[in-house]
């Protein structure tokens, strides 16, 4: 990323946007921030951008589930309607897409694997991913996508917690959280903290080459949770999809310069900030 190089974020408001604007603006990179529900000024911040972060869409798998139509809404045409407009071209992008795209698999997966997504989330990103690929050529669009983990910590309040966070908290009201898939279920994840330094690697380090990166940084077995908490009762079962995600592809990119925390350092941390907003809510 060269010194004069601007950055849009789409969907600034959003959890991961709203967080990526305040670093990148610490880091004083000239950064231009887009709700995706205040569109007026689509067309003049992309002409006045060198990269496009597009950090919007619907990340609520439950109620993607509920209403398939809003989950493509937000997840597909949000995006075909960034992609039509004519500044949308020569560009370089960040696409954040999801794990959840690879649904069915089972065993370890890299990139290249093929997916099968089970919910709506995961077939409107892998679609978008897809197609991104496809007008890459005709917009001359280099673009690098993540697919991205759960991204814990930092919440402003209670509500969209990831699973881990979920448990979390009813470990500290003490109340008994069953999960379904047994003891070897994997659960990727990475904190915000890693998350941000990975989009900063990627802009200073101009990795814009047309490729996917599995960003499931820690996967650990919820036996292993398990032995952190109280409250966690694990259930067996047969119709849990389990797969362990392979980031080797990411982590080889970033030449090891990324240095994660432990899964206890994580809890313990996760313990303290979502007790500070248990007493901000009383």
């Amino acid at each position: 990323m060269k010194k004069k190089e601007s950055v849009l974020i789409i969907g600034s408001k959003g959890y991961l946007g709203s967080h990526l604007v305040s670093f990148l603006n610490d880091l004083e990179v000239k950064t231009y921030s887009l709700d995706i529900n205040n569109l007026q000024d689509r067309t003049k911040l992309l002409m006045k951008s060198d990269v496009v972060i597009l950090a919007n869409g619907f990340s609520d798998h439950e109620a993607g589930k509920r209403d398939p139509i809003l989950d493509y809404d937000r997840n597909i045409k949000d995006y075909l309607e960034i992609f039509r407009d004519r500044a949308f071209s020569d560009k370089k992008v960040i696409y954040l897409g999801s794990l959840c795209q690879y649904g069915k698999m089972a065993g370890e997966v890299l990139e290249d694997y093929f997916v099968s997504p089970i919910e709506p989330q995961g077939l409107n990103k892998a679609y978008i991913e897809s197609f991104l690929e496809l007008i890459s050529s005709v917009k001359n669009i280099s673009y690098t996508c993540l697919r991205l983990g759960a991204v814990i910590g930092s919440k402003l309040n209670l509500k969209n917690l990831s699973l881990l966070e979920k448990i979390i908290l009813l470990d500290i009201k003490k109340v008994e959280i069953e999960i379904w898939g047994g003891k070897n279920r994997c659960y990727s994840y990475m904190t915000m903290n890693e998350f941000l330094l990975i989009i900063q690697y990627i802009l200073f380090c101009n990795i814009f080459e047309n490729q996917i990166y599995n960003c499931g940084l820690k996967n650990i077995k919820l036996l292993e949770l398990s032995t952190l908490l109280d409250s966690m009762n694990l259930i067996e079962t047969k119709n849990q999809p389990s797969y362990n995600i392979n980031s080797s592809k990411l982590l080889a990119r970033l030449n090891q310069r990324l240095t994660l925390s432990s899964l206890t350092t994580d809890v313990l941390s996760l313990k303290k900030e979502i007790v500070l907003l248990l007493e901000a809510e009383v």
